[in-house]
């Protein structure tokens, strides 16, 4: 998970885009990036990326959380990011969920945002009943292929599933870009939210991460999985049914952190 520079308040996102100029020079040689199929998956995949036609006027809030404490980031267009503040290594008593904590100022995408968050370590059943809000981090405001994979993962693969770098590759639409997929997860500035920590190596390892193993660890085991050795067995349905159709596909999880 690369980390962006965020837009300075009252600067257009627009003027970012040297950052989206720089994912295309990492992944020069992909092909065309499939655009989501159906009016009604159009419309939840736009609402959701957001549009860049305004100015950010950027607010952060902070967030308490078993893995420490979290901060958010973003502007009424949508969230830009979700950053990690501790070492990369949960407190001992990492079980014991903070109470929730209240947004009561900032954005409506900063209040999703927490509550969704809340929820997620407090109350895992409750997430699929909640807005997932609006990005509107520049990496979500053009087709790219990171920005594919970051809505193929956030969109198919639930709480308690795990796939694995060459399924995600498949779902993106390139069942050979696994090693694109690993640079992909490290440019998710949205980490839980779109899981990453999800991704996982198809031998069952857990692979990395760049919030840290031990967070990637207590995530999963958090959503069910045992302690490093997460079950491809619960992989998401939709990847399992990608891969099979598409057969035997060469591919390794990439190096470094995801």
């Amino acid at each position: 998970m690369r980390s962006f520079p965020a837009p300075a308040a009252g600067r257009a996102c627009a003027a970012s885009q040297a950052t989206i100029e720089s994912l295309r020079f990492w992944f020069p040689a992909l092909p065309g990036n499939p655009s989501p199929k159906g009016r009604g998956e159009k419309c939840l995949q736009s609402s959701v990326l957001g549009k860049m036609d305004k100015t950010c006027e950027m607010k952060r809030t902070m967030l308490d959380s078993p893995l420490g404490k979290l901060e958010l980031s973003g502007c009424e267009q949508g969230l830009h990011k979700i950053s990690f503040l501790g070492q990369g290594t949960p407190a001992a008593d990492a079980m014991e969920v903070p109470a929730p904590a209240e947004v009561l100022r900032g954005p409506e995408p900063l209040k999703q945002c927490a509550a969704w968050l809340n929820a997620y370590f407090q109350q895992p059943e409750a997430i699929e009943e909640l807005p997932v809000p609006a990005l509107h981090h520049p990496v979500f405001q053009q087709e790219s292929f990171t920005r594919q994979v970051l809505w193929e993962l956030l969109k198919a693969v639930k709480f308690g599933e795990v796939v694995s770098y060459q399924q995600l590759a498949a779902l993106a639409g390139n069942p050979k870009a696994a090693r694109a997929v690993g640079g992909a997860m490290r440019s998710n500035p949205v980490p839980i939210l779109i899981p990453c920590h999800r991704v996982v190596c198809s031998s069952g390892a857990m692979g990395n991460y760049s919030g840290g193993l031990a967070v990637k660890e207590w995530l999963l085991v958090h959503e069910g999985h045992r302690v490093g050795k997460p079950a491809l067995g619960r992989s998401s349905r939709r990847a399992g049914a990608w891969l099979r159709a598409v057969g035997p596909t060469s591919g390794s999880p990439p190096a470094g952190p995801n």
